[in-house]
């Protein structure tokens, strides 16, 4: 069900992409810092697009690794709780004390 969802997805996107791009076939001029480039206005949007998408990916990735060290940190200090509670509780009980 979710693969059905998800190929629905895709194919209105690209429907959306398509219908875009046979609206705008006008060119746009493109002054980079190193070179001026003449495209059309839907591939300077998917250009963007995907830049950004990238580079998205890039910071979510970076917060995904510090939340993978701190998820093993925690999960060495609750070794250390539990080993700690084992012996604990492995000790005899001093009546009268």
């Amino acid at each position: 069900m979710r693969n059905a969802f998800l190929i629905v997805v895709l194919i209105v996107v690209a429907v959306l992409a398509a219908v875009f791009a046979a609206l705008n076939p006008e060119q746009v001029e493109l002054e980079l810092a190193f070179a001026q480039v003449s495209v059309r206005k839907s591939v300077a949007l998917a250009v963007t697009f995907g830049i950004g998408f990238v580079l998205g990916f890039v910071v979510a990735m970076g917060r995904v690794f510090s939340l993978m060290r701190e998820r093993r940190a925690l999960k060495k200090s609750v070794r250390l709780a539990e080993d700690e509670v084992s012996n604990l509780r492995s000790l005899p009980l001093r009546d009268g004390e």
